[in-house]
Order: structure tokens, then sequence, then C-alpha cells
């Protein structure tokens, strides 16, 4: 009977925790996926009048709507496999998968890798979208879960404005270079949040409902 109390008191204590800036900056970078969920899913429009394959029907339909389809596929994975291994792990991977999708759409040399690259970025989307929430909720203050939470939504905004300034500054600043560097700087530049995610959620705290959880009460 030792166990529910102690978990209780611990649950307790957190949910009456008072919100400093630590917890906001923490959510900052939980809701860093958001952003680049945002910037990858709608950089794709400004992109694609230049991407030079000449792509049709099924093809051209799944450049534009992998990165959603993908996200289905990762949503899905994402909550037995951080059930296992951890909120934090998973965030980590998604960040580093992030990365990869993005350069390998700025250095793609066809078509089938730069459609493996959206597909890795949807799966990223999926798996992010469902843990970075959880994440939150799992650690936040009960009278604060909601507010912080609902910065999730509002990053994934902010990335598609910032994906649309991307494109219009390079595609101004360089109108030369849109069918040649341009639309492979607007795709590929969303790896450089990604790597400064995957750099900072390493020191990121797991998920203390998690580690209770899984009995690491020390850990809490």
């Amino acid at each position: 009977m030792a166990q529910p109390a102690t978990n209780s008191n611990i649950l307790t204590t957190l949910d009456e925790r008072t919100p400093t800036s630590f917890y906001w900056q923490l959510t900052l970078l939980a809701t860093l996926g958001g952003f680049l969920f945002g910037y990858d899913t709608s950089n794709i429009g400004s992109a694609l009048n230049f991407v030079p394959y000449h792509l049709q029907g099924l093809a051209l339909g799944y450049l534009v709507s992998g990165a959603s389809l993908g996200a289905a596929a990762g949503a899905i994975l994402a909550g037995p496999t951080s059930d296992h291994f951890g909120r934090k792990l998973l965030l980590i991977v998604d960040a580093g998968i992030y990365a990869t999708g993005a350069i390998l759409s700025a250095v793609t040399p066809n078509a089938a890798v730069l459609l493996t690259a959206r597909t890795l970025i949807g799966l990223a989307i999926g798996a992010d979208s469902a843990i970075a929430t959880a994440y939150i909720a799992e650690y936040a203050p009960k009278n604060r879960r909601g507010s912080l939470a609902m910065l999730q939504q509002w990053m994934i905004t902010v990335g598609i404005l910032i994906s649309y300034i991307v494109a219009l500054i390079i595609f101004s600043a360089f109108p030369g270079s849109a069918a040649t560097v341009g639309w492979r700087l607007v795709l590929g530049l969303g790896a450089v949040p990604a790597l400064i995610g995957l750099a900072l959620r390493t020191q990121m705290p797991e998920s203390p409902r998690w580690l209770l959880r899984h009995e690491r009460y020390e850990d809490v």
C-alpha cells in the first residue's frame, strides 16, 4: 500500500508547483516539433513549382501529401514506443528525423529521395505531435496544463508563417536561383531548428509521470 501513497504524494507535489520560466522554456523546446510541423508541411507549397522532377499523378500528390500520410504512421507508432522507451528519447529521435528529412530534401539527387525525405518528415511530425502535448501535460502543474499545451498549436502557426517568409526572402533576393538552389534552401532550412532542437532536447528531463509509471522514483 506504500507505493500508491508515494505516487499520490509525488503527483500532488507536481501539480502544486509554482510555474517558473523553466516550465515555459521546457515547453518551447517540447513544442519545437510543432514549429517544424508547420514549416515542413507548408514549405512544399512554395517550392513545388520549382522542383525539377516533373512529377505527375500519384507521385505529385504524394510529394505534397506524403508528410501528412507519414504523420499518421508516426502518430500510431509514437504511443507504444514512448511508453516503452520514454518521452524524452522519442522527442530526441524525432528531432533527428526532422533534420535528416530536411537535409535529404535539400541535397536530393532525384524524385525518389525527395519522396522518401517527405515521408521521414511526416513520421517525425506524427510522432512529435502525439508526444509533445503528452510530455507537457505530464510535467505541467494542473493550473497551467492547458495554457502550456496550447503552445503546440501556436507553434504550428508560427512555423507556417516562417516558411512563407523564408520562401519570400529567398525567391525575392535570388529570383534566378529558384529552380536550382532556391527550392532546396526552402526545404532544407528546416534542418537548422531541428539540429538545434536535437542538441537541446538531450538536456530535457524525462516526464515525471513516465518515471513513476516505471517505478523510477529516485529520478523524479
